[in-house]
């Protein structure tokens, strides 16, 4: 909520599905478990900031 109030809803929205998106490739490319894990982590923060 804070950061759609300081940065904009439209554009935090744009934002964080470009970060889903890029992220969800990232994790098709993955290579090992653990850079899975970190993509994934990566795609919950973006994932995370789209319902606001």
């Amino acid at each position: 909520g804070w950061l759609g109030d300081r940065f904009g809803i439209k554009r935090i929205f744009l934002a964080a599905l470009s970060i889903f998106t890029a992220a969800s490739a990232l994790c098709g490319i993955a290579d090992n478990l653990a850079e899975l894990n970190v993509f994934r982590v990566i795609q919950g923060a973006g994932g995370g900031l789209i319902t606001p």
